[in-house]
């Protein structure tokens, strides 16, 4: 007969914890405590206090952090989860805690109270990075991705189409107070008991006031554009939050940004609730620069490091500011392709240059035009070239250019493209060098590890705040726990 150690689960016993034992120098937990203790002020923390004589005392600052930072370095961002399933029963958590607990509103409280001093933590981990000489001067690559908002696509719309819905809404409501009716008619019948009828009314109750609070929440929306005159798609749930596209899907969302050096540590972030990234070139790359000065670099060498960036960064007048302000940025141009390869002559095959104001065009068959003054066009200044198609009888590009259509060929030229020619003639003269267009390819390696670390290792995929400045600041805590987490990664 088989024999077993003693098996008994109504036993009890005591969970002791030693720092030194269970969590030495070499394991996350300690480099994380150790970290919120030695680096982070907590000054700040305490002069939001008033509770010097009078009040209930306060949770500690140094627990609150070290338990949201290990949380979030865990892919843990419920206040809910880390107060009910984890602060009360997880060996780490109560070391990190000191034995302490707090509820998911005392969490949320402390995140909102110290929204700034939370924000800086960002700054002191680069700061430490920068000491242990992980933040090299090889490269800065920047990049963005798109994550889902704490709100539904279908609240989204215009005021004509939130006017639509509320008919819709209020019908429903009829239809709940019919169903409502034909329910008491049936008890009073006696077809269903007492009890069945008080469930049936309470789930009809419960659906209407959903109803009546969407019902209010386009009343204040309709109210406010009358006064305000807006016509624009605001989405009623989190009215910061726009439409984003990800591969050929739309959502509800914001656009991240993070700037992440050679070794893998962010170095500066944003959020933006803008789709297109073109819009954000300037400000991640000066964002950037000022993030090193701050941790130690002169601004000579936060200038001089590559900053690169994808195509859909490609900003002329971004692109000229910042050349022109002397930082050494990697964009590849639209030029992909000569015009022997490309399957239709467009713009970005010509050849553009100024002489004096004058805006000149040259076309890839040879023919010159010059502009005549730039246009406004949807809300922006075009510069205009007219080719005649008796001009282009002998082209050789004439089936690529015309397409066969009984038309002249128009091109259209962004006015700021000439104002910033200069610079981005030095830029595609700085992409064809190989030793720059060697340091361009790294900034796939570089900067995509980060997003696909946050979001599939660490389950991020939706904010769970609404509002721009919150919003802000969730991506900011994601980012400061990944740079700790890959501290500590790095040193051991």
């Amino acid at each position: 007969m088989a024999r077993y150690e003693l098996y008994d689960q109504d036993q009890q016993f005591f969970i002791t914890i030693d720092q030194e034992t269970n969590y030495p120098p070499g394991s996350y937990p300690r480099f994380l405590n150790d970290f919120i203790e030695q680096q982070v002020d907590l000054t700040p923390f305490a002069a939001k206090r008033n509770n010097d004589e009078y009040g209930a005392l306060a949770k500690h600052a140094k627990m609150m952090l070290k338990v949201i930072f290990y949380a979030f370095s865990l892919g843990i961002y419920s206040m809910r989860e880390i107060a009910g399933r984890f602060l009360r029963v997880h060996v780490d958590f109560i070391y990190l805690a000191g034995y302490c607990t707090a509820d998911h509103s005392t969490l949320s409280r402390f995140i909102n109270m110290y929204r700034e001093e939370i924000i800086a933590i960002f700054t002191k981990t680069l700061y430490v990075a920068h000491n242990m000489r992980y933040v090299s001067k090889e490269l800065i690559a920047i990049d963005g991705t798109k994550i889902k908002a704490n709100a539904s696509k279908q609240f989204t719309g215009t005021p004509a189409t939130f006017a639509k819905k509320k008919k819709s809404y209020e019908k429903m409501i009829g239809n709940l107070m019919e169903r409502a009716g034909r329910v008491r008619d049936r008890e009073e019948r006696g077809e269903i008991t007492a009890r069945y009828a008080i469930k049936e009314n309470e789930r009809i109750e419960r659906v209407k006031k959903g109803y009546e609070n969407v019902i209010e929440r386009i009343d204040a929306f309709l109210s406010g554009c009358l006064e305000t005159e807006k016509q624009e798609q605001v989405n009623l749930i989190d009215p910061d939050s726009k439409i984003m596209e990800k591969d050929h899907k739309y959502f509800q969302g914001y656009n991240c940004q993070a700037a992440t050096s050679e070794h893998g540590i962010i170095v500066a972030n944003e959020v933006i609730n803008i789709a297109t990234d073109r819009t954000s070139t300037e400000m991640m790359v000066e964002k950037a620069s000022a993030a090193l000065m701050d941790s130690g670099l002169s601004e000579s060498e936060a200038k001089t490091i590559p900053y690169v960036l994808d195509k859909g960064y490609h900003n002329s007048k971004s692109i000229g500011n910042l050349m022109r302000d002397d930082y050494n940025i990697l964009i590849p141009t639209f030029k992909h392709t000569s015009a022997e390869e490309s399957e239709r002559i467009q713009s970005h095959h010509c050849n553009l240059r100024k002489e004096g104001d004058q805006c000149i065009l040259q076309c890839p068959g040879g023919i010159v035009v010059k502009s005549k003054g730039a246009v406004k066009q949807r809300n922006q200044y075009t510069h205009r070239f007219l080719i005649y198609r008796s001009q282009c009888s002998e082209c050789r590009y004439r089936v690529k250019c015309m397409d066969l259509m009984r038309k002249d060929k128009k091109f259209e030229i962004k006015r700021e493209v000439f104002d910033n020619l200069s610079e981005l003639n030095e830029l595609k003269e700085r992409m064809t060098r190989p030793d720059l267009r060697d340091v361009y390819n790294k900034r796939m390696g570089t900067a995509e590890p980060v997003f696909g670390t946050i979001k599939s290792a660490r389950s991020f995929d939706t904010f769970l705040v609404r509002g721009l400045k919150k919003v802000k600041q969730h991506w900011s805590m994601i980012c400061t726990a990944f740079n700790l987490r890959r501290l500590y990664t790095l040193k051991n």
